[in-house]
């Protein structure tokens, strides 16, 4: 089990690498994401509550 934590710091190291990549060519996050459907989502309810 030597390998492990040489595994673990390439995955963290590839996954930064992924991160700052999709960050450049404006891809939002996973939090962004679920930022923007909870807005849709009260923007919905209102929209539905003025159409009653």
């Amino acid at each position: 089990m030597d390998g492990q934590p040489k595994i673990k710091e390439l995955e963290k190291a590839v996954e930064e690498a992924v991160k700052k990549a999709l960050s450049k060519v404006k891809v939002p996050s996973r939090e962004e994401l679920k930022q923007l459907n909870s807005r849709l989502d009260a923007l919905a309810e209102r929209v539905e509550a003025l159409s009653k």
